[in-house]
């Protein structure tokens, strides 16, 4: 049995719901290859987000964004702030514990939010901002969404609020969504509390000495993928099948790993850039300096006809590359202060 939550991240965290649902082997992968998943390499697009959700919560709590937020984002998250301080309890950031649910689980809400006026039955809020502008998300049907739900269900309770209805919504201010940058849905409470029986079911599941794992769309966000035989053995699976042969349903399933594919590369080459400068390069292969305004190595063949210096594509920017730039200053200058502070 793999004993969880032994890490500061909450393997069974809201945000995984979806993927453990269809996976509950996974959670028992990510924590048996533990430090094998870390990376030194910042993401760019995690840092994005990380940047805009710290920038969205200062300007929550004091009023103001930081001094170095571009204005292109302060008015991306526009919506988003004004959805939050339309209401009248407002809990930015906020830590929720899931210990009806497992002792260890817990995630961080981005915003939930609470009403004081005159009525019989109340209407918590829960919202999630998502800075990606690749993906839609969807609020119905989200089970990330009903698992934040949860922990606010048991928050409230505890002081007394009980809330009647739940309103969802996700803010996706870079996705061009028919429905626009907020889209809302409303669940009861009872279907809220039957979500909380799934989680338990689920978790169960996930202690199994035989748990199994599957391969899917939702393999997307796994952080083991680059390192998963399941996920490997199925695209394999499509690569080396005959397309003229496939079923409709094979042709669909197809489809959807096809989504992923791009995702699953990008795992496989961070999982075997992290092992090779490890000193455990994969057999063929070796690292080479880029020469970039990151600078940094990559990874190719040992036959590779390139030099050691491997040139980048120009610096000019977009508006997404001006978001990713302030976001990679802004995780330096966090990184910056962290070293300062532990040296004082």
């Amino acid at each position: 049995m793999i004993e969880f939550g032994q890490k500061q991240h909450s393997v069974l965290g809201p945000s995984s719901t979806d993927r453990i649902a269809n996976c509950p082997g996974s959670p028992a992968l990510i924590e048996e290859l533990g430090h094998l998943l870390e990376s030194d390499e910042p993401e760019e697009y995690a840092d994005e987000g990380t940047a805009a959700h710290e920038a969205a919560a200062l300007r929550l709590w004091t009023g103001g964004y930081p001094t170095s937020t571009p204005q292109l984002v302060c008015d991306q998250l526009a919506e988003y702030i004004e959805h939050v301080e339309s209401h009248d309890v407002i809990l930015v950031e906020h830590r929720l514990h899931f210990k009806s649910i497992h002792p260890s689980m817990f995630g961080t809400a981005d915003h939930l939010g609470l009403d004081f006026k005159p009525r019989r039955e109340h209407v918590a809020y829960v919202s999630d901002l998502k800075f990606g502008a690749g993906v839609g998300v969807e609020a119905k049907g989200n089970r990330q969404m009903l698992t934040y739900a949860v922990g606010a269900l048991e928050l409230f309770d505890s002081v007394g609020l009980a809330p009647t209805w739940f309103d969802l919504t996700i803010a996706q201010p870079r996705y061009d969504h028919p429905e626009g940058t907020l889209r809302t849905h409303r669940v009861s409470r009872d279907e809220v509390a039957e979500h909380a029986e799934f989680l338990k079911q689920l978790v169960a599941r996930t202690q199994e000495p035989s748990v199994l794992r599957a391969a899917g769309e939702w393999c997307r966000w796994c952080k083991a993928r680059g390192a998963c035989s399941t996920l490997t053995a199925k695209m394999k699976e499509f690569v080396d099948a005959n397309p003229g042969k496939y079923s409709g349903e094979q042709v669909s399933e197809a489809l959807r790993l096809a989504e992923i594919a791009p995702s699953w590369k990008k795992a496989v080459n961070q999982f075997a850039y992290r092992e090779a400068q490890r000193g455990r390069p994969p057999p063929g292969w070796k690292l080479v300096p880029k020469r970039s305004r990151y600078g940094g190595f990559t990874l190719v063949p040992v036959d590779d006809p390139r030099t050691a210096v491997v040139a980048t594509a120009g610096s000019d920017f977009e508006d997404d590359d001006v978001a990713m730039e302030w976001a990679r200053r802004a995780r330096e200058h966090s990184e910056l202060e962290r070293k300062e502070a532990t040296a004082g």
